[in-house]
């Protein structure tokens, strides 16, 4: 595991930085200022630079002490840990692969800094891994019989869900995933791990989970040729989100977000009690336990695809880049903080979107 260290000051908001560029500017870039009632004009976004002799990166979730989880690369990709200290400065890790593997990807993070994610081996297959300060990089396991798997988020008392292949090559997860869970200690180690199958369609994959173990996740069936979001808990088993094709995202209210595409390309938010609020526009990926939701709005300001942030009815668009043409917010913290990527050249560059409250 390597450090890299950045001084790239996020709190210093007067602070003048290169534009997106091809992303080897080092400190990362500042929002433009737009005025737009459109805009969020209480968040700032800046880049987050890649592993030296990268390129391109992306963040797919934050936590609430400031880490931030997902990838950098070149041809392939490489886990990473970006870390925000209390004066603003910025820490970028590389987190490794397995022995003998490839490329790995960050997918999530809780508040014991544990991470979870997607690697290989020497064997090529897909593997489920968590990684820890402590111990590094370690195979969370796969039942007897599955040839690999994919851990996709981790909540506070180390709950962690994904998906298995069952079968076959590394292939798609909506052809022959299963919902997976596991459980590991503090130390990172594994203690339990769950197959639940494909839930009574061809395949089933869980996103997420909150710190109660609620898990939102997509059914694919063969025969009707469609998918559904779900939300499973223990107590209730697993029920259908009528009407929508995938759920992303729950906080620990039960708040659930997703896609639905039944009645136009939009995103929703959705509890067993209230059923369905749409958002007009694009997908939501992430809601904070304020009611905050992120996500994807098709259009944007110039027409192509903004990261937004939804709260109270009301959908704001999220800042861009200087030189940036689209973007897509993955995942907010407790805080309101954003993190996802955003397009310049035709490449992703990792971003995070500060909220600086009133």
């Amino acid at each position: 595991m390597k450090s890299f260290a950045r001084k790239f000051y996020v709190l210093s908001l007067t602070a003048t930085y290169a534009a997106c560029g091809n992303g080897s500017g080092g400190e990362g870039t500042s929002a433009v200022s737009v005025d737009d009632p459109r805009i969020a004009s209480d968040y700032t976004v800046f880049q987050l630079d890649p592993l030296p002799g990268h390129f391109r990166s992306t963040a797919h979730d934050i936590n609430d002490n400031g880490q931030i989880v997902g990838w950098s690369g070149d041809l392939s990709q490489k886990a990473v840990l970006w870390t925000i200290d209390e004066v603003g400065a910025i820490t970028l890790m590389d987190l490794g692969m397995l022995p003998g593997g490839t490329f790995s990807i960050a997918y999530g993070i809780n508040n014991l800094g544990q991470i979870v994610g997607l690697t290989n081996g020497a064997s090529g297959r897909w593997r489920p891994f968590i990684w820890t300060a402590d111990n590094g990089m370690r195979d969370l396991g796969v039942p007897e019989g599955v040839v690999g798997g994919s851990a996709h988020s981790i909540n506070d008392t180390g709950q962690v869900v994904g998906a298995f292949v069952t079968t076959g090559a590394n292939i798609s997860l909506a052809d022959r995933g299963t919902f997976a869970l596991w459980t590991v200690d503090a130390s990172g180690a594994t203690i339990d791990v769950r197959d639940f199958g494909n839930l009574g369609g061809k395949a089933a994959v869980a996103w997420n989970n909150n710190d109660h173990g609620n898990v939102v996740g997509d059914i694919w069936f063969a025969g009707r040729n469609d998918q559904t979001g779900f939300f499973w808990s223990e107590e209730d088993g697993v029920i259908e989100i009528n009407n929508t094709n995938e759920a992303l995202g729950i906080n620990d209210h039960d708040e659930v977000v997703g896609l639905q595409l039944s009645n136009g390309t939009g995103g929703y938010v959705w509890t067993a009690a209230g059923g369905l609020i749409k958002i007009p526009d694009g997908v939501s990926m992430r809601i904070n336990n304020s009611g905050q939701a992120t996500g994807r709005a098709n259009v944007g300001l110039d027409g192509q695809p903004q990261a937004y942030v939804w709260e109270d009815g009301q959908l704001k668009l999220l800042p861009m880049h200087q030189n940036a043409v689209s973007s897509w917010a993955l995942s907010i913290n407790e805080a309101g903080s954003i993190v996802g990527w955003s397009t310049v050249d035709g490449i992703a560059y990792a971003s995070y979107w500060m909220f600086n409250p009133p």
